[in-house]
Parts: C-alpha cells; structure tokens; sequence
C-alpha cells in the first residue's frame, strides 16, 4: 500500500515492478496461511511455493530499472562503460527474466506432491537458478559501483546541478535492497543444498524461513518505502527516452551524422528537434535545386509551410541526383509525426519554417536575376541569419516551451549569434567547394579590401592577399562568440547543453584549422577525428570545459596571427575579449554549481586545460571497501549456514 501511494503521488509509473513484488509475496503468505487448514492439498501448497520463491524477482528487475534512471537522470553522458540507460535496463531485466524461467521450472517440478527423484532434480533446477540471479547481482554491482565512482568525481567537479545531488540515499537503498536479497538466495542455497532428508532440519522448522527469507525481503522492498525513487528523480529527466526515436532520422541518408545527437537529446524534444529538422532540410532541398524553375521554386518556398497541414503532401519534382530527394518523395512521413507534435511546439516549427522559405524565396529571385553572392557585410549577416540564425532561434523558443532554458535567452535575443557563428564558419570552410560549384557567399565589401574579384582569392600569386581576407572573414565571425558563450552559459539542461555546445565548439576548432592556412583555398579542411571526437568529449563535460576549449583554439589563432596581417590588431583585441569573457563565465559557473563563491576548477589560459585534482585513488578505495564489506557479510551468512548445516549432519 505504501509503494501504491508514493508511486502515485510522485507519478513514479515503474514502481508496477515491486508492486508486484509485493503483490506476490502477499499472495505467497497468505496462502500458506491458508494451507495450514489444507494441510493435504498440493494445489495451494504449490501455489505458495511458486509465489515466495519467485517474489525476489520482481525487486531484483526494480534494482535494475531504477539504476538505469540514476544513470540517466544524474550522469551528464548519460552512459556507465558501455551500457546506456535503455541498453542497461533491458539486457539485466531480460537477464532476470532468464533466471524467472528457471526457477519457476525448478519451482514447480519440485511442488509438494512430486516424486523424490522428481523433487531433487526441481531443487537443482532452482539452485541453478538463484546461483544465476546472484551472478548477475554481482555483475550489477560492479556497474552500481562505477556509477558511484563517478558521481563522485561528478561532486568534485562541481558538475552537479542543485537539483541533482540527492544521489546518495537512492544508491545506498540500492545497496542495502541487493544485499538483502543476497542473503535471502544464500539462505536458499543452504536450505536446498542441503536435500529433503530428515538430516535437514530447515524445511521442518518455519523460523528459518521467516528469519531469512520473510524478513529479508521485507527489508528490500521497504528500503525503497524509506528512500523513493519518485521523491528524487522528478521532471522530463526521470524518463527513460523511449527507443526508435532516431528512427526517421535513420531511415534518410541525410541525417545520419544528426542521428546520435537527437537521440542523446532530452526525450521531451527529441520528436519535435528531429521533426524540425527534416521540415527544414527538405525546405533547403527545394532551395538548393537548380534544376527548378523559379516559378515553381519561389511559391514552394513561401507556401512550405502551408503543405505541413495536407496529409500526403510530398514532392517528386527534384532531380534524380539531388542528394535529398528521398526525403521530399517520403515527406508524407513527417506530416504524419508533425501533426503529433504539441500545439506549442507545432507553432513555433511552423512560424519559423515560414519566415526561412520566404527568406529564401527572395534569394532565388535574386540568383535569376544575376545577382550572385552579398555585397555588403550587412546583406552577408542577412542571408546568414535567413538560412541559420532562424534555426537558432527555433531552437530556442522549443528549449524555453519545454521548460529547459530561461526566458532571458530570447528576451534578450542571445539566441541570434549561435546560427551566424556556425553559418559563417561553414562558408568560410567551404569556400573552395562553393567556388567549384559556383557559389559565392563571401561578401563584396571584404573582397575588395585585398584583391580585385572573387576569383583572384585562388590564385597563387594572391595567395598572401587572399589569407588576409580569410583572416578577416574569421575576425567577422570572432565577433559573435562572446555572446555565444553567454548563451551557453544561460543553458541549465545537459542534454540540451551538450546539444548547443557541441557544435559550437567544432565551430571554434574549424576557425582556427582555417586561419592563416593556405590549403584553405585549394580544399576543403576538416578537423581530424581524434580532435573531433575529443572535443564531443569535452563539450559535454559543463561550462567550464566549454570555456577552456575555446580558450585553446583562441589562443592558437592568437599566436598564429602575423603582425603584418591588416587585420592584426583586430584578431587580436578579440582573442583577449573572447578569453576574458571565457574565463569570467567559468568561474561564475563552479561558482553557481557548488553554491559559493572561489569553488571548483580553475581557468589556465596558457594551457587550456583543467588542473588535475587528486582524490580519484580515495574514491576507489571507498567504493572498494563498501563492496568488500558486502562481500564479508555475504560470507559470514553463508559460513554460518553452512556451520549450522554441518551440525545437522553429525547429528
């Protein structure tokens, strides 16, 4: 009853797995209540059998699935070793399932009523069985233990959010609920290894069972009345994300890479961002196809938003070739999953899918007509916003509806320079391939500072020239970090963090690969995997590790710089803003995490990276020594059953 009313008052919708452990254990009683007045009917006798040997199961699977919510709710990866949230639950709960079908044959092959040599094989049966459910107790608690290693170094960090320190009691009570159902499986194991003879005085004395069974139990299941999980993992992060969200994404070629971001995502807009984002690929789709005529182009832009609403719409008029074609031939499939969106999020989706395709409707005039590419930084900062910044605005307004970010990053328009970051910095690393498939977005107004056309940027005897203009294109786009980095730091969900912060710090090492580097203009550059993957690493460590990565590729771009560059002086008043303001926010970012002021990691420019700090050895040894303390105890209960039972023998 008591689990009944937690579960209910904290929405806790998994606690259907010890209530029915509980359930089982009831019904086990009070039929061996009931066989006491039956004491020659093997049917009930059996029935409580079944029910008590195999209750502990349910609490073990409850064990499981509520470490696989720590884990998601507290842990920023959202990952211990190899096993995801999801993958954890599923492959121990399907473990204990395993050992549930073994047992409930031994079970009933060794119901009252059976045969001797009938019975013997059921309690073999069944010892295999529990020796299975405590081998993977044992594998469980390595996992537990390494998440408690980590929480550790999580607090040390100071990347703990307020919400999210109520850590302990929850993994103690997962502790203490294991440890008695190890006592319980040992108690079985000496009762069963013992035989059905007259030499095992176990099965003819009641006290035993109650003693080292009933009470154990008992124990495991109300050491989660004492610490509820539902009292501690509340909101959208309690929620384990449903599997297959990444399934759309999956099925075009065209969001492979985006795939394992939006399923990492915050399962309450991983639906929405993934919907988002194939309404507006398929909007650039239609964009980037020359082979449309402009008096079919430009009205399916402006009424792209329009067809979101006409169940079947799709389109087959691109090209064979066009890389997302299949995305527009299937785009009936998104219709389908948009019209399940909440209103809220359907509207912001569908204002910001309006104002992009007329944005671009007006660009394809322009292209018929001959006008190529921006002339002024004005028009440049224009296109840039149409194409990028009104994603990142988007974005925003679906992050402040689902309740995971402040109000402030809109009102105060702090969402603007994330999308003209990231654009600018994809044109000015694919400014050879643009070339080669006659595009230009560098504008005019910077060209013509440091040679005569477009052109001239590739030729070698321009090649110093045109570095200066590439330096001032990077100056352009230094401009807008500081605010990026403020924004970042507005971002209090780590899913939704790793999400922004991600990009954004790819974005900052493709700068810097760009700067002063001739090649720039021969192909197009990429960062290697190594730095790639170590910067994902890195962008989800927090505000502080953000701050540092940007201060390490600032500080390269800085020390790249050539006092002779025009723009010497300018890239290099940014550099030390973008510093000053780096190290500025994290340290009032250890200061808001830990709660006061001069805690957590300190900012080294010079290195880029966080001191080392010591005390990982002493977390080792705590989480080892409370495992050898389980271990000890677990010994102890068996040495003494097997001291008892020894006694019985002799007798």
């Amino acid at each position: 009853m008591a689990h009944f009313v937690q579960a209910t008052i904290y929405k806790a919708g998994f606690a259907w797995v010890i209530l029915m452990g509980v359930a089982w254990e009831c019904v086990g009683y009070a039929t061996r209540a009931l066989s006491t007045r039956n004491q020659q009917d093997t049917t009930i006798a059996t029935v409580t059998q079944i029910f008590i040997l195999l209750a502990p199961l349910w609490v073990n699977a409850y064990c499981y699935m509520v470490l696989a919510r720590m884990i998601y709710f507290f842990i920023p990866e959202r990952q211990i070793g190899i096993f995801k949230p999801s993958l954890l639950a599923t492959v121990f709960v399907l473990l204990d399932f395993g050992s549930f079908i073994i047992q409930i044959i031994g079970g009933m092959s060794a119901s009252p009523g059976q045969s001797n040599e009938a019975a013997m094989k059921g309690i073999h049966i069944y010892m295999a069985g529990i020796g299975i459910q405590q081998f993977f107790i044992v594998c469980f608690l390595v996992l537990a233990m390494q998440f408690h290693r980590q929480m550790l170094q999580l607090e040390r960090a100071s990347r703990l959010f307020a919400d999210k320190r109520r850590w302990r009691h929850l993994l103690y009570a997962l502790y203490g609920s294991l440890l008695f159902i190890t006592v319980r499986i040992i108690y079985r194991l000496v009762e069963f290894s013992a035989g059905q003879t007259t030499d095992n005085l176990i099965p003819y004395h009641e006290w035993y069972m109650y003693v080292f069974d009933a009470v154990p139990m008992l124990l495991a299941i109300v050491v989660w009345n004492v610490a509820p999980p539902g009292a501690v993992l509340q909101g959208a992060d309690a929620k384990l994300p449903p599997s297959g969200l990444g399934k759309l994404l999956t099925f075009w070629n065209c969001c492979r890479s985006f795939n394992p971001v939006i399923n990492d995502l915050h399962p309450e807009l991983s639906l929405p961002i993934c919907i988002f984002y194939l309404i507006l690929r398929g909007l650039d789709t239609i964009e980037d196809d020359t082979s449309i005529p402009l008096d079919i182009k430009e009205p399916l832009l402006r009424d792209f938003k329009t067809y979101l609403d006409i169940d079947g719409w799709n389109y087959t008029g691109n090209r064979p070739e066009e890389k997302d074609r299949e995305l527009l031939v299937q785009f009936d499939n998104v219709i389908v999953e948009f019209r399940k969106m909440k209103p809220g999020y359907a509207g912001i989706v569908r204002d910001v899918t309006g104002r992009m395709g007329g944005g671009m409707a007006d660009y394809a005039r322009k292209a018929d007509l001959g006008i190529v590419g921006a002339v002024t930084i004005a028009e440049y900062d224009l296109y840039c916003w149409y194409v990028a910044g009104l994603v990142g605005e988007g974005l925003t307004r679906l992050f402040v509806e689902a309740g995971l970010a402040e109000t402030a990053l809109i009102e105060q328009g702090l969402y603007k320079p994330m999308g003209l970051f990231l654009q600018k910095t994809n044109i000015i690393r694919d400014i050879r391939e643009d070339r080669d498939d006659g595009r230009r977005f560098w504008p005019e107004e910077i060209i013509s500072r440091h040679v005569g056309t477009f052109d001239d940027l590739f030729e070698l005897e321009n090649r110093g020239d045109a570095l200066s203009c590439s330096s001032e294109m990077i100056l352009d786009a230094l401009r807008h970090v500081c605010v990026v980095l403020t924004y970042l730091a507005g971002l209090r969900e780590q899913s939704v963090f790793n999400f922004c912060a991600t990009p954004q710090c790819m974005a900052i090492a493709t700068l810097e690969l760009c700067f002063c580097n001739p090649a720039l203009f021969d192909q197009r550059l990429k960062i290697a995997k190594g730095d790639a993957l170590r910067l994902v690493v890195e962008a989800s460590q927090g505000m502080e590790s953000v701050c540092y990565v940007f201060c390490r590729y600032v500080g390269r771009i800085e020390q790249k710089i050539h006092p002779g560059d025009p723009c010497y002086l300018g890239v290099r008043d940014a550099c030390e803003e973008i510093q000053r303001s780096a190290r500025n926010l994290a340290l009032e970012s250890a200061e808001r995490v830990v709660g006061r002021k001069n805690e957590g990691k300190a900012l080294d420019i010079n290195e880029g990276e966080p001191k080392h700090q010591p005390g990982a050895f002493q977390d080792t040894r705590s989480v080892v020594g409370r495992a050898a303390s389980l271990t000890g105890i677990a010994l102890l209960i068996l040495g003494i059953g097997w001291l008892i039972t020894a006694r019985w023998n002799i007798a």
